[in-house]
């Protein structure tokens, strides 16, 4: 599909929906924050949660993501992936110095 047939279905497609939504009283403002969290939560999905790659993709400032997901309500963290790797744990040389455990 070509740039060109994209924008032309994405034109459709908004007709419809711009359509129905002044139909069932939908107010403006209504149907821009619900646009703007829609389109962030999927740049944040197809980012793992990544709040710096979402805004370089987004074109805009990391804190003026932040400061925008908090007006929506959106959460990154539900958006990253559960499995973690643990906190490396602390030990005491012996030396009265405490670094972090090697690898192993």
């Amino acid at each position: 599909m070509t740039r060109g047939q994209i924008a032309q279905k994405l034109g459709d497609t908004a007709d419809e929906l711009v359509g129905a939504m002044h139909s069932t009283g939908i107010l403006y403002t209504e149907a821009v924050r619900e646009f703007k969290k829609r389109f962030i939560e999927k740049v944040l999905k197809a980012n793992g949660g990544n709040c710096c790659h979402a805004a370089r993709e987004l074109r805009m400032h990391r804190n003026s993501l932040s400061r925008t997901m908090a007006e929506l309500g959106i959460d990154p963290n539900d958006f990253r992936a559960t499995c973690r790797r643990k906190p490396m744990r602390r030990f005491n040389d012996g030396f009265g110095t405490k670094g972090m455990a090697a690898r192993a």
